[in-house]
């Protein structure tokens, strides 16, 4: 099944395992008990990425190909950042 998602492409498949291990990390910041403001932020911005990286794996792997309305999907990173620099206030 993840060769007929991913074609085999390898880029493909090494971009997900980094979103994974940095969704994975993001977790494990968030339920910390030390420095919790800190590590929330920051987990908050590794999900961010990871979501970010989700865009040139499905790219990069002819999903756009396969089913072209996911081009129409409105990707902008540059909103996600913004409300957690600002803290959400």
């Amino acid at each position: 099944m993840l060769c007929v998602w991913f074609n085999s492409v390898p880029m493909s498949i090494a971009l997900l395992v980094g979103s994974l291990y940095g969704a994975l990390f993001a977790v494990i910041l968030w339920y910390t008990t030390r420095n919790c403001q800190e590590n929330r932020f920051l987990a908050a911005l590794l999900i961010v990425v990871a979501l970010q990286l989700l865009l040139y794996i499905i790219g990069d792997a002819g999903v756009y190909d396969k089913f072209p309305w996911l081009s129409y999907l409105p990707c902008s990173s540059k909103g996600r950042l913004g409300g957690i620099f600002s803290g959400g206030r």
